[in-house]
């Protein structure tokens, strides 16, 4: 994607890169790892998305590379929860303008 220089790239050009690394990518489904996803996304975005998230990986036969990042590597119901401990650290360390963002967020929610 880079080569020793970053530059602006178009969603297509993104997309195609996406598709060559991650394409292949076929996670088995056990058990757990459906408990673990259908959990996150209820947490994340409600029973409804859940259920959706699991009837397609179950129609694919499959979890696919974005579900294994965001709902068994990354879990991304724990990322809020990380970014306000790291968030509070970054405030008693004296980095005072983390404030703001924290006022940010808050106002976009």
């Amino acid at each position: 994607m880079h080569n020793e220089k970053y530059h602006d790239i178009l969603d297509e050009e993104l997309l195609q890169f996406y598709n060559e690394k991650y394409s292949g990518v076929k996670i088995d489904i056990d058990k757990k790892r459906l408990e673990t996803i259908k959990e996150v996304c209820e947490e994340t975005q409600g029973e409804e998305f859940a259920k959706k998230c699991l009837n397609k990986i179950k129609e694919n036969g499959y979890i696919n590379a974005v579900q294994r990042y965001f709902g068994l590597h990354y879990i991304a119901s724990l990322m809020p929860k990380g970014n306000e401990s790291f968030l509070k650290i970054m405030e008693e360390s004296g980095f005072k303008w983390f404030k703001n963002y924290k006022k940010l967020a808050k106002k976009a929610k």
